[in-house]
Order: structure tokens, then sequence, then C-alpha cells
């Protein structure tokens, strides 16, 4: 394979795996924000049911601390998947 071919084909592996890097950090993040809410509504719905959890205030606040930290860094991979100089990364915001 010539020298210029494997760069290519280097190229193109390293865009991949930059791809599944940022799009599996998106997906991580999305879940701790959806675990979080979810663990929220449990305590506001049926904060009896939570014995585990004296301090519902703290517990809630947790889960906040959780939800904001998520979508800050969220955010962040959209100004690495989308930089303000108007260029585009090459993850897809998709669902897939």
């Amino acid at each position: 394979m010539k020298q210029e071919t494997r760069l290519i084909v280097r190229s193109c592996y390293k865009k991949m795996l930059d791809k599944l890097i940022l799009k599996s950090l998106r997906k991580k993040y999305e879940a701790e924000i959806d675990g979080a809410r979810t663990n929220v509504e449990v305590y506001l719905q049926q904060p009896v049911g939570v014995a585990e959890h004296p301090d519902i205030l703290a517990s809630v606040d947790s889960q906040m601390t959780i939800m904001a930290e998520a979508r800050d860094k969220l955010q962040e991979l959209d100004l690495i998947e989308f930089p303000a100089d108007g260029t585009h990364r090459y993850v897809d915001k998709s669902n897939g």
C-alpha cells in the first residue's frame, strides 16, 4: 500500500473513532440527565417510598447537580462538533 493511501486510511479511521467517541459521550450525558430526572420524579411523587433518603431536599439537589453537569458537558460537545467558526465536525446528532 502506498504511503499516501495509508495516510488517507489512517485519517478516515481516526475520524471514525472520533465520531464514535463523541457520539458515545453524547449518549452517556443524555442518559445521566434522564436517570437524574427520573430520580427527581420519584422523590417528588413518592417521597415516603424513599426511606434511605431522609433529606429529600439534599437528594433532589444532588440529582439537579448531575443534570446540570451533564448539560454543561453536552454544551461543550456541541462546541467541539460545531465550532463557532462555522465549520462542522463529523458527528451527526441523530439517534442512530
